[in-house]
């Protein structure tokens, strides 16, 4: 057990099963149904898409969409995951309950790969679609009427300034000096779609580089199209 996350390691199940959780007084605590998934394999031609919660744990199934946002992980070659980074932790709990605007997935946007340095699929070439997800969970100028953490100002950003950053992917600048906390806002969800072609078997690369403070990503979709 560890940042109150148990871990349980079972052969593959093939269908639904039931979980029961008790305690050593044999006093039933709740139940839960397992449904199997499977983490996509990037690098696979049949592969078509991927939804990665970036900075969790936990997996998250987006209500209404059948999504499986998988937990995040880091990189390996021939795999997909964050290059560098830590998950953010407020006053020692993963994430944030604030609420976030702009966005039912709350989950999704409650919690963040912080100070990372890039993400990588290496998918096969071809035309792909990222969303790439972000919500300030710390910024310096907060945004009226926003419910906050109690804690929050235990864990301020250390450099003293809202993060700004530029993001390139596979090379060329997307965004540059990008500052969650003005655009979309502290405490709101922003969702940000481009296109992007991968080739010559480098597959996609986001790169995140510092200006103020560290940069900092919620959540990223891959999807191939074509």
């Amino acid at each position: 057990m560890k940042d109150h996350i148990g871990t349980l390691d079972m052969a593959a199940p093939a269908a639904l099963i039931h979980v029961r959780l008790e305690s050593s007084a044999g006093l039933v605590l709740g139940y839960q149904d397992l449904i199997p998934v499977f983490v996509p394999d990037v690098s696979s031609p049949q592969f078509l898409e991927l939804a990665a919660n970036v900075g969790s744990k936990c997996a998250y199934s987006q209500p209404g969409t059948g999504t499986i946002w998988f937990p995040s992980q880091e990189y390996k070659p021939g795999s997909w995951g964050v290059v560098g980074g830590k998950i953010f932790k407020n006053y020692k709990r993963i994430g944030t309950q604030a609420y976030i605007a702009l966005t039912e997935d709350q989950p999704l946007f409650q919690t963040m790969q912080d100070s990372l340095s890039g993400f990588k699929a290496d998918v096969k070439d071809g035309e792909y679609e990222l969303e790439l997800m972000f919500a300030e969970l710390e910024p310096n100028m907060k945004p009226t009427n926003v419910l906050y953490d109690i804690s929050s100002s235990r864990n301020p950003n250390k450099t003293g300034f809202n993060r700004v950053f530029t993001v390139k992917i596979n090379g060329q600048i997307w965004k540059e000096k990008f500052e969650p906390a003005s655009d979309p806002g502290g405490f709101k969800a922003g969702i940000y779609k481009v296109q992007v072609h991968a080739k010559d078997g480098k597959g996609i690369s986001v790169d995140f580089e510092p200006i103020l403070g560290n940069p900092m990503l919620n959540g990223i979709k891959i999807r191939r199209m074509n």
